[in-house]
């Protein structure tokens, strides 16, 4: 960020020259300087060059440097601005480079050894899908055949599985129940979440944890 700085005090021309090049790919100075506004908040700086670079860079900083900040970015105004625009110009991309780090930092939360490990991945799922696009977070639930609510099932994470079901869609939920009912246990929570819907995500565990026992 210094350099970005002390390129513009220096040098009158700088700011014209990083903006107007024609190259796929900015300079090494703006892209992370861009980085560093995302992942720290400065929106009116992200948003200010976003909206002056060209269409093909702004598909290669943006999925390029999402990779890196999507877990790491702690303001929800950019998060959601920067997943609107690059779903906008690549929705399939984009959902293929969160996925991994998705699913990632989901099996992290499954760790019952280390809870600072674990509270720290479920912390940063929730943030996640509660600030990025609709599109994006309809993609990352039903990946691989709803793969993250599977085995939040599967492996009787309740918290995560109470926190995936207030997001689905309802046509999601049928589709979920047809993964992963085969108790039919989870018929009986989700016909409990259509009518519940607006309940708090502790209610929805409260459920859960009631079925389970019973």
């Amino acid at each position: 960020l210094y350099d970005f700085w002390f390129a513009l005090l220096n040098n009158t021309h700088a700011w014209s020259k990083m903006l107007n090049s024609d190259n796929l790919l900015p300079g090494q100075t703006l892209s992370l300087t861009f980085q560093f506004a995302v992942v720290h908040g400065y929106f009116e700086l992200v948003s200010f060059i976003w909206n002056h670079i060209t269409h093909p860079q702004r598909e290669f900083i943006g999925l390029l440097q999402w990779r890196k900040v999507c877990f790491k970015a702690k303001d929800r105004e950019v998060l959601h601005f920067l997943c609107e625009q690059l779903c906008a110009i690549n929705a399939a991309g984009l959902a293929r480079i969160t996925w991994n780090t998705f699913y990632q930092t989901l099996q992290n939360s499954f760790q019952e050894d280390n809870i600072g490990f674990r509270q720290d991945g479920m912390h940063k799922l929730a943030f996640l899908l509660e600030n990025i696009c609709p599109r994006l977070r309809s993609a990352m639930l039903s990946m691989e055949n709803f793969r993250a609510i599977t085995d939040a099932f599967v492996y009787n994470q309740a918290e995560l599985f109470a926190l995936f079901l207030n997001y689905l869609e309802p046509e999601q939920l049928q589709l979920t129940r047809e993964y992963i009912d085969p108790q039919k246990q989870l018929r009986i929570l989700l016909r409990r979440q259509k009518t519940l819907a607006r309940e708090t995500i502790h209610t929805n565990v409260s459920l859960l944890n009631n079925i389970t026992n019973n």
